[in-house]
């Protein structure tokens, strides 16, 4: 199958570069010139990431990106406007080509085989599929073949979910190589996985998430700008991306290929069992909690003994409340039992 681009490839910085001096209006002319310098030296960050990508798929080694944010500040623009940067002018690019809205196991590797080699493949609505495998075993499977699919055909996963640790464990930490924070509308941050085959967890969780809270100073809804600043001093951190909105025309096609897409039964499956697993990891969360409280000094080892679930889901969970149960969990390594996001 043969794919044809619809929309005109992003090629080179200057191209990202008029997408954004059509939303500028500023009187004066030598403001205007200064803004768009401003701009045109932000976002050769994401014309640099978008090269490496291009030159890592032609040495046939993939990649996987992670896009994370709150809901409607851009993720999903963020990936367009990556995949066009990683297609250029050699690779066609389309929206319902290289956009799965409705992951669906039975027909996605059949559009992915229908793209050329290099091609980037967005995963929209991710939290779908990614969700951690110890409740969503279904979903697991997609993810395995989604990756397995793209690995042999140099192909680029694009995932857009809402958390990256909704990421299962094991994916996160051996899978995903770039994850993108978008911190609000056109900016993000971009944080790269430490390459060391000692670390039990490269994308240093627990340490970057006190890093971040120390600088913050218990300020819980932080200015864009300020949480920006908090997360450069991660130990992941590579740099800050700003990205232009789509032009309105690709815009409206976006919005009503999102709309069209009809819930079939597997994806209706999905959703449905989505409910239940949330409201059971509630519960396990909850349960957690308790014994924490009831007991201090109680272990990882414990809590896995006392609640029957795995080491890696127990000590992913306590994680997850690392800033309700901070001091309340003693380490005890002459017992085997470490605090760390992998579980061991």
């Amino acid at each position: 199958m043969i794919c044809v681009s619809k929309w005109p490839p992003l090629q080179n910085q200057q191209q990202i570069n008029n997408i954004f001096e059509e939303d500028v209006e500023l009187e004066a002319d030598s403001v205007r010139a200064t803004q768009l310098k401003i701009r045109e030296v932000r976002t050769q960050q994401l014309s640099e990431i978008a090269l490496q990508v291009r030159a890592r798929l032609r040495d046939k080694r993939d990649i996987v990106f992670a896009i994370t944010g709150e809901e409607g500040e851009g993720k999903s623009v963020l990936s367009i406007q990556l995949a066009r940067l990683i297609c250029g002018t050699d690779v066609p690019f389309g929206l319902e080509n290289n956009v799965i809205f409705d992951p669906d196991p039975k027909s996605v590797g059949k559009k992915i085989y229908d793209l050329p080699h290099f091609s980037p493949v967005i995963v929209d609505e991710a939290v779908k599929v990614a969700y951690k495998g110890n409740f969503m075993h279904g979903s697991q499977k997609f993810l395995k073949q989604l990756f397995s699919v793209c690995r042999g055909q140099y192909k680029c996963i694009i995932l857009c979910i809402p958390n990256f640790r909704d990421l299962d464990l094991f994916f996160r930490q051996h899978r995903v190589g770039r994850w993108l924070f978008v911190v609000n509308r056109g900016m993000a941050v971009s944080l790269m996985k430490r390459r060391n085959p000692f670390d039990s967890d490269p994308w240093r969780v627990k340490e970057n998430f006190e890093i971040v809270e120390g600088a913050l100073k218990n300020n819980h809804d932080p200015a864009p700008s300020a949480l920006a600043a908090a997360m450069r001093q991660t130990r992941n951190f590579q740099s800050i991306l700003y990205f232009p909105n789509l032009e309105p025309a690709m815009l409206a096609e976006y919005e009503r290929l999102k709309d069209e897409v009809s819930p079939n039964f597997d994806s209706l499956s999905m959703q449905k069992s989505s409910v239940r697993e949330t409201k059971m990891r509630d519960a396990v969360k909850a349960l957690i909690t308790t014994y924490i409280t009831d007991n201090p000094d109680i272990t990882i080892a414990q809590l896995v003994k006392k609640s029957g679930l795995s080491q890696g889901l127990v000590n992913d969970l306590v994680l997850e409340q690392s800033a309700k149960t901070t001091g309340m969990l003693r380490r005890k390594e002459h017992k085997g039992v470490v605090l760390n996001s992998e579980g061991t």
